[in-house]
């Protein structure tokens, strides 16, 4: 037999109404479309971030070109990208070059050069692997920070303008740490503004 349950008196009733919490489980509130767009905008934007840095984390190579045309003859502007002395007082972030093999002029020579930039310092080692005076220079990098190969082409200017020289520089940069590979695209936008900014130092030395 079942047992009856006895009916509830209204005094428990009206306490069990008041001590009783609702919570929804899924409210929805409508907002103007002007908060949706910005929404979407802002989702968008991060997902786009996320994307674009892992495309740039896999990207293995990262190529820069930079060409210019500098008022000094062919000789003079292969001599201030080839001798140490003269590359510290234009190119980017150099402080010293020392000589490891050789004296830098013939190809299998190497030399140490010291970088500075940003309250960092560091080191590269830079191999020579084609010199052709006044023509060609050939150089490979290698540090901790990333490994470069630079091919830099020297050639007289077009007829009527044989006191100016054009000057072609080729990068190829593999970065090393996890950070510099995800933002390789601003690093190699941010060496190419440098690069251009020298090249106008050689012409005014």
């Amino acid at each position: 037999m079942s047992r009856l349950r006895r009916p509830r008196s209204p005094r428990l009733d009206r306490r069990l109404k008041r001590h009783q919490v609702s919570v929804p489980f899924f409210t929805f509130h409508p907002r103007p479309w002007w908060e949706w767009a910005i929404l979407a905008g802002f989702w968008l934007t991060i997902v786009l971030g996320l994307a674009f840095s892992a495309w740039s984390f896999l990207h293995q190579e990262w190529r820069i070109r930079v060409e210019t045309l500098l008022p000094l003859p062919p000789a003079a502007v292969f001599a201030a990208v080839d001798e140490p002395a003269r590359r510290l007082a234009w190119e980017p972030g150099v402080v010293a070059i020392t000589p490891l093999v050789g004296d830098g002029r013939q190809a299998g020579d190497t030399r140490l050069v010291f970088f500075a930039r940003q309250g960092q310092r560091w080191q590269e080692e830079e191999r020579i692997l084609k010199r052709r005076a006044p023509r060609l220079l050939v150089l490979d990098r290698s540090g901790p920070m990333r490994d470069a190969r630079i091919s830099i082409e020297i050639e007289p200017a077009r007829e009527g303008q044989d006191d100016r020289t054009r000057l072609t520089w080729h990068e190829e940069v593999r970065y090393h740490a996890p950070f510099d590979r995800m933002l390789g695209w601003w690093r190699s936008h941010q060496r190419r503004e440098r690069l251009e900014q020298a090249f106008r130092r050689i012409a005014e030395r």
